[in-house]
């Protein structure tokens, strides 16, 4: 893979191979942060195995009628914009309806729930949306 990784790279820095045909190669070089794998279902891309599997789980209570309104990967505002920087969003990987009450639920490994900026953004939408019952899956 590496001799075929770096033939491709020296094309598409000749322009030879449009970014979009590079995309697909430069994505097998990167290694994720915490080793989870991309998975696709039909045609969406979830960020791991587990989460494809809760997306599963999800799609047919929904079917079932036991959740409404599933949604994916629905942002949050956590930090307004300012004249300087930047607004800061928290992204739910589901949010539903259960039983008449709001979810927001995140699907995370042991060591992404220790990682400290997710936790400061979690910790700020627990504070801003009170309406949503937070659950980590």
């Amino acid at each position: 893979m590496n001799d075929a990784f770096n033939q491709y790279m020296k094309l598409a820095f000749k322009g030879v191979i449009k970014s979009k045909e590079f995309s697909h190669y430069a994505n097998l070089a990167k290694r994720s942060k915490y080793g989870n794998k991309k998975t696709v279902i039909g045609n969406i891309v979830f960020d791991s195995k587990k989460e494809s599997e809760r997306f599963l789980e999800l799609t047919m209570l929904e079917k079932a009628g036991v959740i409404k309104n599933l949604e994916r990967q629905k942002r949050f505002e956590i930090i307004p914009k300012t004249e300087t920087e930047r607004a800061a969003f928290y992204c739910a990987d589901f949010v539903y309806e259960e039983n008449g009450k709001l979810i927001c639920e995140d699907v995370k490994s042991d060591a992404t729930r220790r990682d400290k900026t997710y936790i400061l953004k979690r910790k700020l939408f627990k504070y801003l949306y009170k309406n949503y019952e937070f659950r980590e899956v």
